[in-house]
């Protein structure tokens, strides 16, 4: 059982650090000119991803913290994988909360356009219609000029949806390690608890020989 949580959470960390790399490559490229609705899309769907590997991961440590360990091999291993997955999580944290940050700062072209409101789609409309008059073309040209503006909504509300995933994404990533560090406080009072215990034995037993020792003079 120990050996299979030490494994499921050794890949666990090795996939957040690969996802981690994903999503600082996928931030890097917002506000540049290879940044797309696309792009955004899947830096979105990759940290949600990874939020949820995170919180695999994080429930595979508290098993392991709670599983007794008896074998020296196992608690080295226990210990750094622990100190191991409180840094990567810290990491992707501040990740996270870049790749936000960026997302709400930079907006695409087509956002940006329809987020200039209504007047600029109907004035759109109008100058088709003066230039166009009653040519044949006409109706064509305001079909197009409707899917323009409709493709640019969608990816104002699309924008709007990334942003909304991501806060949640880390809302849940504060939660996840608030629930981390009370689960590595409780360890530290076990620890400490069971090293008071020793010590109180330790000096009994002294105590005890010494008594021993002092009756048979």
């Amino acid at each position: 059982m120990t050996s299979e949580l030490i494994q499921s959470l050794s890949t666990g960390i090795e996939k957040l650090n690969l996802s981690i790399n994903q999503i600082e490559n996928l931030s890097n490229q917002i506000g540049t000119s290879t940044d797309s609705n696309d792009l955004r899309k899947k830096l979105a769907d990759v940290q949600h991803s990874a939020k949820e590997i995170a919180q695999n991961a994080q429930r595979n440590l508290k098993e392991l913290i709670s599983d007794p360990i008896n074998v020296n091999e196992f608690k080295i291993q226990k210990e750094r994988l622990i100190d191991e997955f409180v840094k990567v999580f810290k990491i992707f944290q501040q990740v996270a909360e870049t790749s936000l940050r960026k997302l709400k700062q930079f907006e695409l072209p087509e956002q940006s356009a329809s987020r200039g409101g209504n007047v600029t789609f109907q004035n759109e409309i109008e100058e088709a219609n003066f230039g166009l008059g009653r040519s044949l073309n006409y109706e064509q040209e305001q079909s197009n000029i409707q899917i323009n503006i409709d493709q640019d909504l969608q990816s104002v509300n699309d924008r709007d949806n990334q942003i909304q995933q991501l806060e949640s994404d880390i809302i849940d990533l504060n939660t996840t390690f608030r629930d981390l560090a009370i689960i590595l406080n409780d360890q530290q009072k076990t620890i400490n608890a069971f090293e008071n215990n020793i010590n109180n034995a330790d000096f009994t037993v002294m105590n005890t020989m010494f008594v021993l020792g002092s009756n048979s003079r």
